[in-house]
């Protein structure tokens, strides 16, 4: 089984995808950085069926996230819901079934 991205930590101004470790050939867990438009092709390409997408700090007063995620979400085919977390926000990016 490939792996597949199943979070992102979004930073000011670049977006840290982690991908699970399912990839049976590769037995550590692999990530990179990349920009918003890097971020669209990779969920196209390597994005699990939900994928949990968090600010860095677990804040968003100025709404800089959102707008992203919702940018990221309709690009890539996905449904975003909000879900307030303890620490903070995290948006759930989710396939159409």
């Amino acid at each position: 089984m490939t792996a597949k991205i199943d979070s992102v930590t979004m930073y000011p101004d670049k977006n840290y995808l982690s991908y699970d470790d399912s990839d049976s050939m590769i037995d550590y867990f692999h990530a990179y950085s990349d920009g918003v438009k890097g971020t669209i092709e990779a969920m196209r390409s390597d994005g699990a069926k939900v994928v949990a997408f968090r600010p860095v700090n677990h804040r968003d007063e100025t709404g800089k996230y959102a707008k992203r995620v919702a940018r990221i979400a309709k690009a890539s085919g996905r449904t975003a819901t909000l879900v307030q977390q303890p620490y903070g926000p995290t948006w759930t990016l989710s396939l159409p079934d």
